[in-house]
């Protein structure tokens, strides 16, 4: 162990004056204002007490703190102290044990106890003859009576001495030095290991969990220790042994050494012997011990002990130990069990034949269970599985289908841990060598003779060993890839002695071998699971360079299309459909980064997205023609193009200039060819982004809106839609896609709005007949019911009703609110009211660089605004007649819209016509400051206001009773749905995505457009389930019933908020109605409560509702519903009635009492 320093020998010194054998725990204090290492009685050896003084005195010297009373001295140097002071302190401890053996066994046992937890004194001289047995069973009852509290421990996480982490670490240090100061001899023949080894197994089953966990830490340490001694009495005795190999034979020293040699042989057996028995009797109980922190802490002492003993290895009851620890209950511990078979195999190289060869027939063996790991519920353990099956040894003993199970969780789990391992786990045995990854930091590197190592990848040094032969690398099954030939023998022989083709696949065709790779991977393992490619580029993002090389995908996916490339192989439509996923999803996830990520990754995206733009963008029109004969290309090259336009109008406007003709072109023709709506939304998006760097876009936007509306205006005439419907069906499609980007689709022509009204009277007469009929067939009350009727010609199908309910409703949005601007602004000039609040915001997208060239084309107007307002409005005509025919159309269509809701058979078409009818009466209260929604034509303005008054905005009270009807008829069917099971809220939607681009893609300034309700219309109108011949699922028809409710919960009408369908909102308070319904529900109650606030009529009207809710359901339903809907109410209002509510209360209280 070495002689003490000189300061050390000053403290012993010191120690052993001040400290005489009858006073010796008095003299300990005052050497180290602490407490006695151990309680002993005033007879105990003065040795014990010196060491004490000693450890104290150094950690002193080392400037720490010495006033914790509730930790001796060892105890203290072990939670506080460095390493040099924990080494010391264990020197310490052994001139202890030196000197008295039982003063040692004492001062170890009393600094188990006091890293436990408990307190000095617990354990006194005495007891060490009684026994382990007899001081366990009175220590529950001691710590109980002395309320002492063992949970804050100084190894456990939440230790209220500081890092459990040091104070383990330092334990281990402390039994090492101590134990590995003595000598063989001393610790077998004074039986001190015996009898050591006896208290620490019974401490270590005792039922204090701190006193298990510091136990078994002290056992196993103890028995590395002894495993020490015995390795190096092992290297001792074959040191001695080549002396006497050496030696003349019959000389003195010969007959010494092999005194010497016998005597290390013997103590190396007895070690032996005693730490095997040691370890079987700790071990197996504590790995299946209650506590997690219990099995974790003996798993990791396990691995020290099989690092330090390589022999072990061969003992198959301790691999087997941490195999089966592997199905511990607790992640952690199965993490680490995974993480140390990891160790074996990835370490091999450094074993000896014979344990590498132990360890092969254990893989075959334990090779099943960790691919189960893979599907482990907790993701960072199926993360360690996937790991530890990616060293080449394992991998290469995997069946098929195991194989393919670790493969398919890249593309297959929703965490993003376990698909960044499956990627690794490709990279290593899918891809061909060297993989496309790139390992950062220093690694062996797999790399072809003479190579730049700049243009040279990086194998993935988890998979590939240069040590060992390349072993469980497995290609795509294709092996015409390009990145066969890169590991033929073709061309080790003929490519190397080719200069230029040698330059050629490690230059500029290295990365079209990588992107060959990664689409040939999901060729073969996703098939026609396309959409899941965005989690494949997830896993390989940031570490596949290839993922980013825009040029080269655009050169795959134009090779052999266009006459410069024609003597080259064109790639197959298979291969460009999965070679566009991944460029669709790497913009996209560049996009992401370069939105929300940190300040260093939007440095990058933007890099990246900049060179997007240069290389992809000239070839946009290109591309488009290639992927023009297939939707879901189309799809995703749309996606692409509308991504990099609207960055490029933000941050790179240079890159869309010199190509703005071309790009309109191919714009405008896909948008006139494609049959799908995204497709349509995408192309739309990316000429307004391109209008808004060039007025030569801002044109042609503006000249494709005007051909849809004259092709819809010209098919929508009664004989040419009977005749042309579906023509008839997309023209209407494109209308609404156009008019949702800032354009009045009608531009202001009133025949042309008469027309759609005509579509939907048309539909309205015939659902009534259709249902009539329904209702009086025989077969009504049999099951099952018919399927509807299809609409006949000239009567528009589900689809179109949709279509029209929104192109209707956007044009007369528009066309109110320019009227509105412009009368708010002759208001402004004539000094009657405030300034308006800016441009409309469709007029602002549609007002853009070619207004000059809009003038020229228009006559001249009587007043600036009116010019302006007739721009905007994007067609000559009298805004006087347009103001006065307004109120009419809308009354028009809130009667069509009352009709579908009453009559029509498809759900999503009453739905969306109810969704219109509200946004009606909301946009009637918007402008009711300066226009009359509800005056016939030619009287908008014979109104006379006062000052601050607004115009009247009825609510019929027929339409009323529709609405209410069809509120009532949803929340019925949503109680006779079966609705378990449906993870559903009032905020969200459990609407599936059917697009192929998912998630559903933001526009460029981050604020999604896309809401429950215009996602739920869109998916009806592109796959046809708004026809009437399906049944609505449980998860629509609580999406439809919330969707109603929450319109009528946030309505600015008081007769909507307020009224008979508030009312009905209010029921759904009750507790066996759905959630989300009660949740909308205790939405509009809180917001009449805080009406009340207001006024005390408002709040006369709280309670009032409540009282009329509770007597509607009481006739309808009887009492127990009624008195179960007030207790709803009552459990809303809060442990006290509002001071504000206190009043109306006893009013409306009073009321109820006089009308019972």
């Amino acid at each position: 162990a070495g002689e003490p320093p000189p300061f050390e020998e000053a403290a012993e010194a010191e120690d052993e004056e001040a400290a005489p054998a009858g006073s010796a725990v008095a003299a300990l204090a005052a050497a180290a204002e602490l407490g006695p290492i151990v309680a002993v009685d005033a007879a105990a050896p003065a040795a014990a007490v010196a060491a004490g003084g000693r450890a104290a005195a150094r950690v002193a010297g080392g400037g720490g703190d010495v006033g914790d009373a509730s930790l001796g001295c060892f105890a203290w140097v072990v939670v506080h102290g460095t390493a040099s002071q924990v080494k010391h302190s264990g020197f310490d401890w052994g001139d202890l044990f030196s000197r008295n053996t039982r003063s040692g066994l004492l001062a170890l046992l009393c600094t188990c106890l006091e890293l436990a937890g408990l307190p000095k004194g617990v354990l006194q001289d005495e007891e060490l003859d009684d026994g382990p047995q007899e001081f366990l069973c009175r220590l529950p009852e001691w710590v109980r009576a002395h309320g002492v509290d063992a949970s804050q421990y100084a190894l456990s996480r939440n230790s209220k001495f500081g890092s459990a982490h040091r104070a383990l670490t330092n334990f281990e240090r402390f039994w090492a030095a101590g134990i590995g100061a003595q000598t063989p001899a001393a610790l077998l023949e004074g039986g001190f290991a015996p009898e050591l080894n006896r208290w620490l197994v019974d401490l270590a089953s005792s039922s204090l969990r701190s006193l298990r966990h510091v136990s078994v830490v002290a056992a196993l340490a103890f028995a590395e220790a002894l495993g020490r001694h015995a390795t190096d009495l092992r290297g001792i005795q074959a040191t001695m042994q080549r002396q006497l190999d050496a030696a003349l034979p019959g000389g003195r020293q010969v007959v010494q050494l092999e005194q010497e040699r016998q005597q290390a042989d013997a103590h190396a057996g007895g070690l032996d012997m005693l730490r095997a028995e040691f370890l079987d009797q700790i071990v197996p109980p504590r790995t299946r011990d209650v506590s997690e922190a219990i099995r974790l802490c003996t798993l990791c002492e396990v691995e020290r002990l099989m690092k330090a003993d390589p022999d072990m290895y061969l003992q198959r009851k301790w691999t087997l130990r941490v195999f089966l620890m592997t199905h511990d209950p607790a992640a952690e511990v199965r993490i680490k069990a995974i993480s140390i078979i990891e160790s074996w195999f990835a370490g091999s190289a450094r074993h000896s034949q014979e344990v590498r060869q132990y360890l092969g027939v254990f893989a075959e063996q334990i090779l099943t269970h960790l691919v189960q790991r893979v599907g482990d519920v907790d993701a960072k353990v199926a993360a360690a599985a996937i790991r530890c099956l990616r060293l080449p040894e394992l991998a290469a003993r995997l069946e098929d289908s195991e194989f393919d199970h670790v493969v398919n969780m890249c593309p297959g789990s929703v965490d993003q841990t376990i698909r960044a391992e499956a990627g690794c786990f490709i990279n290593s045995h899918v891809f061909h060598d060297p993989g496309i990854c790139v390992v950062q930091g220093p690694t062996k590197r797999k790399r072809a003779p003479d190579v730049d190592p700049a243009v040279a990848p990086v194998a993935d040094a988890a998979g590939d060993d240069a040590d060992g032969p390349d072993v469980g690398v497995r290609a795509a099954s294709d092996p015409s890839n390009v990145e066969a030939l890169f590991n033929s023998e073709v061309y080790k022989f003929e490519v190397e002695d080719s200069p230029w083709l040698h330059e050629y696949m490690y230059g500029m065709g290295y990365e079209e071998i990588h992107l060959s790779s990664l689409v040939a991977y999901i060729d073969d393992y996703l098939g026609e699971r396309l959409r899941l490619v965005e989690r494949v580029v997830s896993a390989f993002w940031g570490r596949a360079p290839a993922l980013t090389h825009w040029g080269i995908m655009v050169n795959l996916c134009l090779d052999g299309e266009w006459p410069p490339q024609q003597s080259i192989e064109p790639t197959s439509p298979k291969r460009r459909l999965a070679l566009l996923f991944v460029m669709e999803a790497a913009i996209r996830r560049t996009e992401e980064d370069f939105r929300g990520g940190k300040p260093a990754e939007q440095a990058t995206a933007l890099a990246r997205l900049t060179e997007a733009c240069a290389k992809m963008l000239p070839e946009m029109p290109k591309l488009m023609e290639v992927c023009r004969a297939d939707s879901q290309m189309l799809q995703l090259i749309s996606q692409v193009c509308r991504i990099l336009l609207n960055f490029a109008a933000d941050h790179s406007p240079q890159h869309v200039v010199a190509n703005v003709a071309a790009l309109c072109h191919s714009l405008r023709r896909t948008f006139e060819s494609c049959l799908f709506i995204d497709t349509m939304k995408m192309c739309a998006d990316s000429m307004l982004a391109l209008a808004r760097c060039s007025n030569e876009a801002h044109g042609a936007f503006m000249d494709l809106a005007r051909d849809i509306f004259h092709a819809g205006y010209t098919l929508l005439k009664p004989d040419l839609f009977v005749e042309r419907n579906d023509e008839a069906r997309i023209a209407v499609s494109r209308m609404m896609v156009l008019s949702n980007r800032g354009l009045d689709m009608s531009f202001s022509n009133m025949d042309f709005v008469e027309r759609l009204l005509e579509l939907l009277r048309a539909r309205v007469e015939w659902a009534a007949k259709a249902g009539a009929e329904l209702s009086a067939s025989p077969l009504a009350s049999a099951a099952p019911a018919p399927p509807p009727p299809s609409a006949p010609a000239g009567v528009p199908d589900a689809r179109v009703a949709l279509q029209v309910v929104e192109v209707l409703f956007v044009a007369l949005t528009w066309q109110v609110r320019v009227v509105d601007w412009v009368k708010a602004s002759k208001e402004t000039a004539s000094g009657k009211d405030e300034a308006p609040q800016g441009t409309p915001a469709p007029a602002a997208a549609a007002a853009g660089g070619a207004a000059e060239a809009s003038r020229k084309e228009r006559p001249e107007v009587a007043s600036p605004e009116f010019a302006e307002a007739a721009q905007l409005l994007g067609q000559v005509k009298d805004l006087e007649d347009i103001k006065d025919t307004i109120p009419t159309v809308i009354a028009s269509l809130r009667a069509a819209c009352s009709g579908l809701i009453a009559n029509d058979l498809d759900p999503y078409v009453r739905y969306h016509a109810f969704n219109c009818y509200m946004l009606l009466l909301q946009l009637g209260l918007a402008v009711s400051a300066r226009i009359n929604m509800e005056a016939p034509e030619g009287e908008a303005d014979s109104i006379e206001r006062s000052w601050g008054e607004t115009f009247e905005v009825s609510f019929p009270e027929e339409h009323a009773k529709v609405l209410f009807n069809y509120l009532n008829a949803l929340f019925d069917r949503v109680s006779l749905a079966d609705i378990e099971g449906v993870s559903f809220n009032a905020e969200g939607s459990m609407v599936e995505a059917t697009s192929n681009i998912f998630p559903f893609p933001l526009p460029s300034n981050r604020v999604s457009t896309t809401t429950s309700a215009r996602f739920l219309l869109d998916r009806c109108i592109e796959s046809g389930e708004a026809d009437g011949t399906k049944e609505l699922k449980p998860s629509d028809e609580l999406l439809l019933a919330v969707l109603a409710s929450r319109t009528i919960a946030e309505h600015d009408h008081e007769k909507v908020y307020a009224g008979p369908l508030a009312l009905l909102i209010l029921t759904q308070c009750e507790r066996s109605r759905p959630r989300p319904l009660r949740e909308v529900a205790s939405i509009l109650f809180k917001r009449l409560r805080e009406h009340g606030r207001l006024s005390e009529d408002f709040a006369k009207q709280f309670w009032d509702m409540q009282l009329e809710a509770i007597t509607g359901l009481y006739i309808c339903s009887g009492v127990e519903a009624a008195n179960a809907l007030s207790n709803a109410f009552m459990r809303q209002w809060g442990p006290r009635i509002m001071p504000w509510l206190e009043r109306p209360y006893y009013r409306a209280f009073k009321g109820a009492v006089g009308d019972c």
